[in-house]
């Protein structure tokens, strides 16, 4: 293991730790995603687990339902995006196919629609408290970073891994350091005031 591999893991694990004992954190039921996060990384991390993407898809799909939850709970749209998802997700389940082109496309436009909603509800509707003090604010940024990100590792991983492993292997670990960088703006998230 690289030390950018533990890094992940001590981050992880501190933004699991932060979203069960900071109180709007706690309010706002982040530990629901961020220890789903962790229990599935920490699988895999220590026991090079024989199911990594059956774990990874479940967890995923578990955490973009609370995700939809927690980023659209004050409007009506979440409940029919709720549902669109339910209905994706069993289809894809379903099928039998697990984490294939479709499902990356899928995953990267959710997290920006969540964050861009997040991003124009905050101009269209501005408040006395400033943006860099709210947690959804961090969330929000992070999920951005890390779509944009994994649009740039998951693509060449499906059309580079044969022709340029070096190039492929430069992406990755792009993508590693990209991860630690959206976990540490969610730990910073975590431990504000507002939510």
């Amino acid at each position: 293991m690289e030390i950018i591999d533990w890094t992940y893991i001590i981050i992880i694990s501190l933004c699991a730790i932060a979203s069960i004992i900071m109180p709007i954190a706690r309010r706002e039921k982040l530990w629901v995603y961020f220890v789903v996060v962790w229990i599935a990384e920490i699988y895999v991390f220590f026991f090079q687990a024989r199911y990594v993407f059956e774990i990874y898809f479940y967890s995923v799909m578990l955490c973009n339902f609370y995700l939809i939850y927690y980023f659209l709970k004050k409007t009506p749209l979440w409940i029919y995006l709720l549902i669109v998802y339910a209905v994706v997700s069993v289809f894809v389940i379903m099928k039998g196919k697990l984490y294939n082109e479709i499902d990356n496309i899928s995953l990267i436009l959710l997290y920006l629609i969540l964050a861009f909603h997040y991003f124009i509800t905050q101009i269209l509707t501005p408040n006395e408290i400033p943006i860099q003090k709210k947690q959804k604010f961090w969330i929000a940024t992070g999920l951005f970073i890390w779509s944009i990100a994994y649009a740039f590792n998951a693509f060449p991983l499906y059309y580079l891994s044969n022709a340029d492993l070096v190039f492929m292997k430069l992406v990755n670990n792009i993508f590693h350091y990209v991860t630690v960088f959206s976990y540490l703006l969610f730990l910073i998230g975590l431990n504000c005031k507002n939510p």
